[in-house]
């Protein structure tokens, strides 16, 4: 019998790798990680507070989310890919007797470079839905002119150094008082991302024009249902209107009958008395005879 052949298998050793921050942030060491395969890590996302990165205390209510795109001397090198206020902070702006105003959108920088952009707006008073709606319409226009104008390296630092945030409030004031204007979250969108929100948009649209199709079939079996009502409601009264009558003209032949019954026994009792009174004059006439 031939004797097994054992196959050997070579694990490479796991070594630790630093990982560096953008250019952007002066390439500053924001961790390691540890690994055999390079490969393994590229692509891979990493999320960095912003106080880290700038060394300032005020940005500690930010978070950085990095891509790993490169590998060179021995370090993994990254990008920004997105930008985002953490969930506790916005809580701890919105107030009472004040409105927050959310929106969501794509817009395109110098570089083609596609970024889902969503701003917020905090009012210092109650407004009306004519000047919110007004408050969502500037604040698209006004980013989706800077963007335009500006690369995506030049639009993150615009964000970073919160020079984009007051120059939105400043135009924004315009139009009412704005007590925060910011930006809760920036994103590069992938080409796939868009198309299944297209898809998605789509099939909403989809949706909505079968249930508005739904309630006007309800609405217009509605209108059929109360007009055979009517109708019904209609015979019905006419039914109705007709029995009164025939119950009217009944009652006045009665009436009629009784009159023509009441003058028939007038006319009776005057030809009887008539008859007497010739009976008792013929009667008086034959007893003056016999004496």
């Amino acid at each position: 019998m031939p004797k097994k052949t054992k196959k050997i298998i070579r694990k490479r050793k796991k070594v630790w790798y630093g990982i560096l921050a953008p250019k952007l942030f002066n390439e500053t060491h924001i961790g390691e990680t540890y690994t055999s395969e390079i490969n393994s890590v590229l692509g891979r996302h990493v999320k960095v507070n912003l106080a880290n990165l700038t060394r300032n205390i005020k940005n500690q209510n930010i978070n950085m989310l990095l891509k790993i795109n490169d590998f060179r001397d021995n370090l993994f090198r990254t990008d920004v890919i997105g930008y985002e206020i953490i969930p506790t902070a916005i809580k701890k702006m919105v107030r009472r007797k004040r409105d927050k105003i959310d929106d969501s959108f794509i817009c395109v920088t110098n570089d083609a470079v596609k970024i889902r952009i969503k701003p917020f707006l905090i009012t210092r008073n109650k407004a009306y839905r004519s000047v919110r709606t007004a408050l969502r319409k500037a604040t698209r226009e006004f980013l989706e002119k800077i963007t335009a104008k500006k690369s995506y390296e030049e639009f993150v630092k615009f964000v970073v150094d919160h020079k984009l945030q007051s120059e939105l409030g400043k135009s924004l004031h315009k139009i009412t008082p704005v007590k925060n204007s910011e930006i809760r979250m920036f994103k590069i969108v992938s080409k796939k991302t868009v198309i299944a929100e297209k898809s998605e948009e789509k099939e909403k649209a989809e949706v909505k024009e079968e249930k508005k199709e739904e309630k006007r079939e309800e609405k217009n079996e509605k209108k059929m249902v109360k007009l055979q009502s009517k109708k019904d409601e209609g015979s019905l009264g006419q039914s109705k209107i007709q029995g009164k009558k025939t119950e009217k003209e009944e009652e006045s032949e009665k009436l009629e009958e009784h009159e023509i019954g009441l003058k028939e026994s007038k006319v009776v009792k005057k030809e009887k008395k008539q008859k007497k009174k010739i009976e008792s004059e013929s009667a008086k006439n034959s007893k003056i005879e016999g004496e």
